[in-house]
């Protein structure tokens, strides 16, 4: 079975607009001369330096490293999983995206496992297709589901959010 490609959060993603042999500004080293553009999904201009390409850090590609996933960066500018970490850690980064399922996420997963979908997802801050998705992964759920089953489950989420703010207030 084929993994599906990764999804871009705050794609898409533009490179700079640069000819063989211009200067750029790396985050890492500074004014940087460049030797190329790579041939990824997202072609990028790279360093002019013997042996391998080394990606220059500059515009979109920060931008993507602050966003986006380790496996999202690494198939569509076309590095390896660990180059992107290397990346984070020289620009001060923490490892982690925005997006990412911590062990406490999955922990409130495993404990609300019969709890109410829509619910769920309200309290993770994410959506129901996204909560459903990721305990089908964990184990916590079966993918065979009807869909007049989830659009009860996402009819119910809009009917409670819409009632919600009432019963916060204490007004019935």
């Amino acid at each position: 079975m084929e993994t599906p490609e990764p999804l871009l959060v705050r794609g898409p993603y533009r490179a700079p607009r640069v000819r063989r042999g211009a200067s750029l500004v790396d985050a890492r080293f500074g004014p940087v001369e460049v030797g190329g553009c790579s041939t990824a999904r997202v072609p990028w201009p790279y360093l002019k330096r013997k042996g391998q390409h080394s990606l220059i850090l500059c515009g979109d590609l920060l931008k993507a490293l602050k966003h986006e996933s380790i496996d999202a960066i690494a198939y569509y500018w076309g590095v390896r999983p660990y180059t992107v970490i290397v990346w984070r850690r020289a620009l001060g980064m923490e490892d982690g995206t925005p997006g990412r399922w911590s062990g406490s996420d999955h922990e409130y997963l495993r404990a609300h496992a019969a709890d109410p979908l829509p619910d769920v997802a309200r309290a993770l801050g994410r959506s129901i297709a996204q909560v459903r998705a990721r305990q089908i992964s964990l184990g916590l759920r079966s993918p065979a589901r009807s869909a007049s089953d989830a659009r009860a489950l996402e009819a119910r989420g809009q009917e409670e959010s819409a009632s919600s703010p009432s019963r916060r207030s204490g007004s019935r």
